[in-house]
């Protein structure tokens, strides 16, 4: 498939999901279950299985996690000017809010952090977090009607 043809699909994918499209994934399932339609009544697409899993080096690189040099607050940073980058706090706030999120986490009866420990406290932040809209477009498919 060209990028011409993905991308001047769009716009039948946003009206067929009835709400704004994330990317070029909606795009690409759409057209996907558009020429399977006719030979198929369900389609086992994977979609959402690489963060479900853990597959992506994020998840276990501890250099892209908060308080880390190369994390995102940090690169970030690099584009902004000392003044703001004191207002706006965000290695600080990026710390902050990854310890909120994980404070919840399921863990072991144990105080030592471990790869495993940090593994589920990374894939908890993406299952419950990060993945809100991808499980909602799995779980409601209007285009599947096409």
């Amino acid at each position: 498939m060209s990028s011409s043809e993905l991308t001047s699909a769009v716009e039948e994918a946003t009206i067929a999901l009835d709400y704004p499209i994330y990317g070029d994934m909606e795009t690409s399932l759409f057209l996907m279950i558009k020429g399977i339609k006719p030979f198929a009544t369900m389609l086992l697409s994977g979609e959402a299985s690489d963060e479900i899993l853990g597959g992506y080096k994020q998840i276990h690189n501890d250099s892209l996690y908060p308080g880390i040099p190369n994390s995102t607050a940090a690169n970030y940073e690099l584009l902004l000017k000392n003044d703001v980058k004191f207002t706006l706090r965000l290695k600080e706030k990026e710390v902050e809010a990854y310890h909120d999120l994980v404070k919840d986490c399921p863990q072991p009866h144990t105080e030592i952090k471990t790869t495993e420990s940090k593994f589920r406290e990374r894939m908890y932040i993406q299952l419950k977090y990060k993945l809100g809209f991808m499980f909602e477009r799995l779980v409601f498919r209007p285009f599947l009607f096409l």
